[in-house]
């Protein structure tokens, strides 16, 4: 553990000096387009090739931050990235995670057990493979160990359900579904008056695996609603997040605060991330990913120097950073994959 200072990444980009030109933001050295999913485009002013070093689809910006508040507890997440405010030299960011959702309030049962059932509350689904959005951008397919999933146990019958009981009526229209391994078909159902309704789908169900997808329907008033499944003849469903409602809107946590501020400095871009303890418990930070998503013919042309300083207050754990190097994350991380 070390005294309260500030985790900075500064990335510098060698460059001539060049004649002055007006874009989103632009200094005698650097033209930059940024917008909600960071900084989209980087190029040299005055580029006779106008090469562009940010690659196509990717945004620099993006990072992952994964932390718990206690040694046993449930994994947290911050992958959200949320615009704060410009200046005519300078970008600013924060991570931030979804607000509480109907989802969240809900208690889980199932016709087996309760194992995974926590998981499909809790925010967090597996990382993906490229092209992926919230819920796992691109990165090394598979799950994680520690990412819960929910899976059907084909013993218990080829038809099985999961249900979400809510402390109060909820009026819904939309349920998502993030399929790790996706049934032969599903259906939503909705109690109304003791028994259980099939709702009005306004299209097919979403079946596409690592990636959210469900169905909307004509709006229902429930205590209590259930997904219920068709097992797959080639093995079972299992399921990593079940949403319901509009999607949450996203908020800095109250418990860490992650953000970042990119700064054209003369010859240099210089991306500052900075990490502080906003709550009263102690923090175990167990991933903290950073890509570099620049074009793959463009990297030799640029000096990329990046320093990681971290600290953040004395009750802060830093014991994280070996295995946090080396972890599937990290690692995807740094082969130039963005979250």
């Amino acid at each position: 553990m070390v005294s309260r200072v500030l985790a900075l990444i500064a990335v510098a980009l060698a460059a001539g000096a060049r004649p002055a030109a007006s874009d989103d933001l632009a200094n005698g050295a650097f033209r930059i387009q940024y917008g909600t999913s960071g900084v989209t485009s980087l190029k040299r002013t005055a580029d006779v090739a106008d090469t562009d070093y940010i690659a196509a689809n990717a945004a620099l910006g993006r990072l992952i931050v994964r932390y718990r508040t206690a040694v046993h507890g449930d994994w947290k997440e911050l992958r959200d990235l949320v615009s704060t405010g410009a200046s005519a030299s300078e970008i600013l960011y924060a991570l931030a995670a979804p607000s509480p959702s109907l989802a969240s309030r809900a208690s889980g049962s199932a016709v087996q057990g309760v194992a995974g059932i926590r998981g499909l509350n809790d925010g967090i689904v597996p990382r993906t493979g490229a092209g992926g959005g919230r819920g796992g951008g691109p990165g090394a397919p598979g799950t994680a160990a520690d990412v819960p999933v929910f899976t059907w146990t084909p013993s218990r019958g080829a038809t099985q359900w999961v249900q979400y009981t809510f402390p109060a009526e909820v009026t819904v229209d939309r349920t998502d579904v993030f399929w790790v391994a996706a049934p032969q078909s599903w259906r939503l159902l909705y109690q109304d008056q003791g028994q259980w309704k099939e709702v009005s789908a306004r299209g097919p169900y979403g079946r596409e695996t690592n990636a959210f997808t469900g169905v909307t329907f004509a709006p229902i008033t429930t205590l209590a609603l259930r997904i219920e499944v068709v097992l797959a003849p080639e093995g079972p469903p299992a399921l990593a997040e079940w949403r319901v409602g509009p999607d949450p809107a996203l908020a800095p946590p109250g418990d860490l605060s992650v953000t970042e501020r990119f700064t054209l400095d003369g010859d240099a871009l210089v991306w500052h991330v900075a990490l502080a303890n906003t709550g009263a418990r102690a923090l175990e930070v167990g991933d903290l990913a950073v890509p570099f998503p620049f074009a793959e013919r463009a990297g030799a042309a640029l000096l990329v120097g990046a320093t990681i300083y971290l600290g953040l207050r004395p009750d802060l754990l830093l014991h994280w950073i070996g295995p946090a190097l080396q972890s599937p994350l990290m690692q995807a991380a740094l082969k130039g994959a963005a979250p």
